[in-house]
């Protein structure tokens, strides 16, 4: 959303963000320290978005030391719902990842545990998405459409490439009593190869369900009154389709289906706004491949439950900081098998597995200034 523009013209907002993550998978501890900053500048229907990031990241291989992708994006409104989006990207640093550094991404390579460093190794892009808006009824149903370029990477090290992505999708959203629901369905394919098997990107597409609800909820200590706190959750499927290369040296385990259940609740307690949230995520795959006699197959999965919480504080009418904290437990897994057919009746065959628990924290220190 935009904020309105009154007498004074345009309005801007500036956040600056330091953010630390320790996680111990098994065995092996992983942290990372960025800092980022978001310039934003708000006419009455568009936006103007600069991001710019560091980092640092290590692992038990290595550490890697450079920045995410800086980013400018334009967001337009002609109308309520109808919305134009224009972005592009530079590469990020490092562009193409060295074999220790791709092994230190693998330590924690799974998307049920977050972390930002994850975006490394990805070049330039620029892209278009465009989104409509119908009402219908007492609902409005939203068309999402868009298109993204990578320009095809150089070099010899592993880079994660998509190519030319193609997206689209449709949204349902309803208002129920004083909140709203919303049901959404998007597609995306990208047509990358595998750069001669140096591509990190497991290939083809995926589809995405997701299911939103906004309410109200009664403040319970003074039911009385009609201040409500709003809460909202989310739920939310993403199935991969066509990643026949999703058993990627930078994965701790295969890329594969993920489920997601959100909660914010957002409590004004005495100026301050404190905003509590509750995430599990599951991440469930298999991978397998052949080579003359011998059969290969990994079957692996990864959950996790982060609780988190942000405190909002105003700093007079310009500024507020925003402490913010949270927790990560776990675990992640996978079990290998091989076999081999010698002969007809006969063969051979091996396996093995691990079973890790995942323990995490992080905190982060954000400060906005809007002027």
């Amino acid at each position: 959303a935009f904020p309105s523009v009154h007498a004074q013209g345009l309005r801007s907002r500036l956040t600056m963000t330091g953010t630390q993550r320790a996680y111990q998978i098994g065995d092996s501890s992983v942290s990372e320290k960025i800092g980022t900053m978001r310039y934003e500048l708000f006419g009455s229907s568009w936006r103007i978005r600069l991001d710019g990031s560091s980092l640092e990241f290590r692992a038990p291989q290595d550490t890697i030391r450079g920045s995410l992708p800086f980013g400018v994006r334009f967001d337009l409104a002609a109308r309520p719902g109808d919305t134009l989006t224009a972005f592009a990207r530079s590469a990020s640093r490092p562009l193409d990842l060295s074999a220790r550094e791709t092994s230190a991404l693998s330590t924690i390579g799974t998307s049920v545990i977050d972390i930002e460093s994850a975006a490394l190794g990805t070049p330039a892009l620029g892209g278009v998405r465009l989104a409509l808006s119908f009402p219908t009824g007492d609902a409005v149903l939203s068309v999402r459409g868009g298109v993204e370029l990578e320009p095809t990477p150089v070099g010899t090290q592993p880079v994660y490439w998509r190519g030319t992505t193609i997206r689209g999708g449709l949204a349902l959203t309803s208002g129920v009593g004083s909140g709203s629901f919303a049901a959404s369905i998007e597609a995306t394919h990208s047509s990358a190869d595998s750069l001669g098997g140096r591509n990190l990107f497991p290939g083809g597409g995926s589809l995405t369900l997701q299911l939103q609800g906004d309410i109200g909820i009664p403040n319970p200590f003074d039911p009385l009154e009609d201040e409500t706190w709003p809460l909202r959750t989310i739920a939310f499927y993403g199935q991969p389709i066509g990643n026949d290369r999703n058993d990627q040296p930078n994965l701790i385990v295969p890329q594969g289906s993920l489920f997601g259940m959100l909660g914010m609740l957002v409590v004004p307690v005495r100026g301050l706004t404190i905003s509590p949230t509750l995430q599990l995520l599951r991440e469930s795959s298999v991978s397998g491949s052949s080579a003359g006699v011998i059969t290969s197959r990994i079957t692996g999965s990864a959950w996790t439950t982060q609780a988190g919480l942000d405190v909002t504080i105003p700093l007079g009418d310009v500024f507020e900081l925003t402490p913010q904290a949270g927790y990560t437990v776990g675990n992640v897994g996978a079990a290998f098998s091989q076999s081999a057919v010698l002969r007809r009746g006969r063969g051979v065959s091996k396996s093995s597995a691990f079973n890790d628990a995942v323990r995490g924290s992080w905190f982060s220190l954000q400060l906005t200034a809007s002027f």
